[in-house]
């Protein structure tokens, strides 16, 4: 969604105090583009591949308080930062975001098992999950992630959830 014309240049002025050094003015900035929603998530997700740590982090962080399933390729991609904070929170993001997140994530999980950081962030974005229907298909999954040869097993665990996930997708469209 492209935003207004005085809100892009509003999110534009933010997106340059989140860069910047003064940390109040970091927060505050994060609190306005919070406010503004769903109109500053691109901005935000293009910063989640800034080059600088900072801005990584603090797109991160503002986009834990803005769900937004559109920024979840950005999330899971930022899963692998080499900033441990920027990991952390779009972990936080995607558990925010809950169900739509989930499909995503076990695509890359099946398609990326061998990535330690991907796998650790899987766990912990899959155990925070609160539908309890959803427990059952995602147990083995942790279980397997949890496996002392997860790189083996995760996938295909993952790709059991992904079909699981979709049949009773399928389900609901039909209502049954």
């Amino acid at each position: 969604m492209a935003a207004p014309r005085g809100n892009s240049e509003r999110i534009c002025s933010l997106m340059a105090a989140l860069a910047g050094k003064d940390g109040l003015a970091r927060q505050r900035a994060r609190r306005a583009l919070v406010a503004i929603g769903r109109p500053a998530v691109g901005r935000l997700v293009k910063a989640l591949s800034a080059p600088t740590e900072r801005l990584r982090w603090e797109a991160a962080k503002t986009l834990t308080e803005i769900p937004d399933a559109s920024a979840v390729p950005a999330l899971i991609a930022a899963l692998e930062d080499k900033n441990s904070g920027v990991c952390w929170l779009a972990a936080e993001a995607l558990i925010t975001l809950g169900r739509d997140s989930l499909i995503p994530l076990l695509r890359e999980l099946t398609a990326h098992s061998g990535s330690a950081s991907l796998r650790g962030a899987a766990h912990h974005i899959l155990k925070a999950q609160r539908a309890r229907e959803l427990r059952s298909v995602l147990a083995p999954v942790l279980e397997a992630l949890s496996h002392f040869d997860p790189e083996l097993v995760a996938p295909v665990a993952a790709k059991d959830a992904l079909e699981e996930l979709r049949k009773r997708k399928r389900s609901r469209r039909r209502g049954t």
